[in-house]
């Protein structure tokens, strides 16, 4: 008899079949013996999800890699390919869009700088940018242990590779399940899937090609400029935030979610700027934008967008005329409406 036992949940299984095909005063010698045959790594301490997490967040920083993965929101499917350098402790990347129309990101450490076509802004989809799979998960468990719980789900393939799923469950109504499949041999993160409160999946990140530890060019990231192809214009953040003469704040946030960073941004087109909230619960981030409108533009309703797992959030602010509030993140409707509700002003 030949075989090999990967884990010790796999033992387990193997140990019971056999159990129930031999007599009773047979079973415990067999059963020694037949272990024997199983080999040293049979023994070996099976993982915990969580140091599979702990394990992916380094991978994503520490290692080189090229390959191509789909993101699937609603009814849209994008091609997209993603190179990643570690050189010198510094991490160089690049994404390219390989469907619809060409929009290229490059980061160069922390940063980051979008190629669009054309003269129009044309973005890439809705979650995706830069490091799209580790962008959650790149400080392991530790960031948002007390709002999920993290177990360990089947085994299968994903990009041809041995995988295993890790269940990510919020513990709580205001945020979302994630389906997490990771490489067996290397913990690096394969798929990802985001799933609403009754199983619908609202986002996939997954790899259909990968190489890892791989030979890139430093020519891969370098910043190039055509004629037809120029740079976007993003928000520019304002140095001086004490010249501001009004400083928001969320009074109410979900369970684990804290200030992650704070700024005011000008428009990229025109002279106006807005104030930049952004919170986080180790996994998910949320952004909040307030900003003032002219009596002609000022709108009296709510205005709501859907894309796959994100949502945008848009109303009047009751405490303040003529300023808009804006909440986005990859949160359910009713956390995004009450966190916008108490958006106020601190005096």
């Amino acid at each position: 008899m030949t075989c090999k036992v990967r884990s010790i949940r796999a033992l387990r299984s193997f140990l019971l079949s056999v159990r129930e095909g031999l007599p009773a005063r047979m079973t415990l010698s067999a059963l020694i013996v037949m272990t024997g045959l199983l080999g040293p790594e049979a023994w070996s301490v099976e993982k915990t999800a969580s140091q599979w997490v702990d394990d992916m967040s380094r991978v994503f920083k520490e290692r080189n890699y090229k390959g191509r993965f789909i993101y699937i929101t609603d009814e849209q499917i994008n091609t997209l390919q993603i190179f990643h350098k570690v050189k010198d402790g510094k991490e160089f990347e690049r994404l390219e869009r390989l469907s619809g129309e060409k929009a290229d990101v490059i980061r160069n450490g922390h940063e980051l700088r979008c190629l669009h076509p054309g003269d129009h802004f044309a973005r890439l989809p809705e979650g995706i940018h830069s490091d799209p799979f580790a962008a959650k998960f790149r400080e392991g468990k530790e960031g948002f242990a007390s709002s999920y719980r993290l177990e360990l789900g089947l085994q299968g393939k994903i990009a041809g590779r041995s995988a295993q799923q890790i269940i990510v469950s919020a513990q709580d109504k205001h945020r979302y399940d994630y389906e997490l499949w990771v490489d067996e041999e290397s913990a690096f993160l394969l798929k990802s899937v985001l799933r609403g409160f009754d199983g619908e999946v609202l986002e996939v990140f997954e790899f259909v090609e990968l190489q890892l530890d791989v030979a890139l060019k430093d020519s891969l990231f370098e910043f190039e400029v055509s004629t037809n192809v120029k740079p976007a214009g993003h928000p520019r953040q304002l140095d001086d935030l004490s010249a501001r003469d009004r400083d928001w704040s969320v009074t109410w946030n979900p369970p684990g979610f804290t200030l992650a960073n704070k700024d005011v941004r000008h428009h990229p087109r025109g002279s106006s700027s807005m104030d930049v909230l952004m919170y986080a619960d180790g996994l998910v981030t949320y952004t909040v934008f307030v900003e003032a409108v002219n009596k002609d533009l000022a709108f009296t309703t709510e205005l709501v967008k859907h894309d796959g797992a994100t949502t945008a959030y848009s109303k009047p602010m009751t405490a303040c005329d003529m300023h808009w509030v804006t909440v986005v993140g990859e949160l359910p409707l009713n956390t995004i409406k009450k966190i916008a509700s108490s958006v106020t002003i601190n005096k």
